[in-house]
This record gives C-alpha cells, sequence and structure tokens, in this order.
C-alpha cells in the first residue's frame, strides 16, 4: 500500500469531491484514472476520461491503490511518480500526493528472480483489476435483470387489474340494461321453476302444455309410500273408490218398438 495515501486522504477530503490519479516519468504523469465519490461531481468534469463511481473515501482508496498498481508504480521503467489530486466541486484541484519510486532497467546484470518477481507483481495487479472489472459487470448485470422482472410483474399486474376493470364495467352495463323494473325477479324464478317441472311430466306423446295425470298420480304415489298410506286410512278417498268401481244401472230405453198392452184390456177367448 503506498505509504501516507490513507492518512492523507483522512486529512484533507472534507472539501473533496473526486479524485485524479497520475502515473509517469519525472516530467509527465498522464491520468490513469478518475474517481468520483458519492456522484459529488458531474461526470463532464473529466470529459477525455471515463470516471469510476464509488460511495466512500475507503472505497476511493482501494481503487486509487488499484490504479497505481495497474499502471506499473514502482515496478515498470518510466512509472516512477504517482501523483493524486483531490478535486473540487468546481472541478480545480485542490491538494496534491505525489510519491517517487525509483525503478531499475532491465539490463543483462538484472537478476531472473527480481524479474519475476516483478512480473508476478504486476500480474497479481491486473489479475485484481480484471476481478473487480468482472464483478462490477455481474453485480449491474444483476441488478438490471431484476429491474426487467419487475417491471414486467408490474405491467401484467396493470394489464390484469385493467381488463378485470374493464370486465366488471361491460357487465354492469348489461345488467342495467337488461333489467325491467316491472318485472318482480322473485316471480320471474318461480315462473321458471314451474316450468321446469311442468316439462319432466308431459305425456308421453310429446303433446305440448298437456300432463299426463295418471303418470304424475303414479309418480308421487312411488315416490312418497307414507302419503300411499294415508290415503289408504282416509274414509273419504275409500268412499271416491267404491263410488267409482260400483256397477252402471242399465239405462232405459226412452222409447220401445211395441207397447205390451195392459192384461185388463186384452179380450178374453169367450168374448171372441
Amino acid at each position: 500500500m503506498p505509504t501516507g495515501l490513507q492518512e492523507w486522504l483522512e486529512l484533507n477530503t472534507s472539501e473533496a469531491y473526486a479524485v485524479r490519479v497520475r502515473v509517469g516519468e519525472r516530467g509527465s504523469q498522464p491520468t490513469v484514472a478518475c474517481i468520483i465519490v458519492a456522484n459529488g461531481v458531474s461526470d463532464d468534469k473529466f470529459p477525455s476520461f471515463s470516471p469510476l463511481h464509488v460511495d466512500t473515501w475507503e472505497e476511493a482508496h482501494d481503487s486509487i491503490v488499484q490504479a497505481l498498481e495497474g499502471a506499473g508504480w514502482g515496478i515498470e521503467p518510466g512509472q516512477e511518480v504517482a501523483r493524486v489530486h483531490l478535486i473540487g466541486e468546481s472541478g480545480s484541484n485542490q491538494k496534491t500526493w505525489s510519491r517517487t519510486r525509483t525503478v531499475e532497467n532491465n539490463g543483462p546484470t538484472t537478476d531472473a528472480a527480481t524479474q519475476m518477481a516483478q512480473e508476478v507483481i504486476r500480474m497479481g495487479a491486473e489479475i485484481r483489476r480484471s476481478f473487480g472489472v468482472v464483478c462490477q459487470a455481474l453485480a449491474d448485470q444483476t441488478q438490471g435483470r431484476e429491474e426487467a422482472v419487475m417491471e414486467m410483474i408490474n405491467a401484467h399486474r396493470a394489464q390484469i387489474e385493467s381488463q378485470a376493470h374493464a370486465e366488471l364495467v361491460q357487465v354492469l352495463a348489461e345488467s342495467e340494461a337488461d333489467v325491467d323494473v316491472d318485472v318482480d325477479p322473485l316471480r320471474t324464478t318461480a315462473a321458471g321453476i314451474l316450468e321446469g317441472l311442468a316439462g319432466q311430466f308431459l305425456s308421453a306423446n310429446g303433446a305440448p302444455g298437456q300432463l299426463d295425470k295418471k303418470a304424475l298420480l303414479m309418480q308421487t304415489l312411488h315416490g312418497d309410500p307414507q302419503l300411499v298410506r294415508e290415503l289408504v286410512n282416509d274414509p273419504s278417498v275409500v268412499e271416491l273408490f267404491m263410488e267409482a268401481t260400483e256397477p252402471m244401472a242399465p239405462e232405459v230405453a226412452p222409447e220401445v218398438a211395441a207397447e205390451v198392452p195392459d192384461a185388463a184390456d186384452l179380450p178374453s177367448p169367450m168374448q171372441e
């Protein structure tokens, strides 16, 4: 970790909103990273660079260290000087942290182990930076997917509610248009029930409106044995059956072909 960088940030960031990181030779240090803390300034303050956004100065410190290591500060030739500029609200530099690390040129006398160690350090910095980029990309992708799913759910819910409301309005409108204020709904329902019952007892020949009384009576008696016992024990019913089964007296013809004379009127043989 760069010596004194964290303490310096803690003492000088009260009025700072962003950081510019530069690494290079002694005479020129190009910008390698721009970091905006808590959206303190707009991206327009860094027109030629894509800034990195963080929420706290602790995260800003870690990002500065990654930028310095990724640029090869103190590892590669030509990357000896590091400068960290605090940016104010107006976009101007407030204070600068500067450190120099001497980098030995890789000549024939350079130890192979030193070269390997330098390459391993550089590779570790690149892996750390790449892993951070991948994690950020995955986090953004997950967040975008969750937002898309929630938007889809809300849109589907709104569509269902709108369709249900429209159907309810249509049903109410049709009900109001079909209702007759002069018709009693109870009477209408009762009439429908009676028509259904009457249709069950129509005669076998299918004549509309004509009930088979015998079939109706037999079905009622078969379905209610208690009623049969009550009818048998009812004297009035028994009397009706007796009257219906008595033999009919022969009817006397109103006129006869020949009248039988009275015995007094017949002539005696003596008179003849």
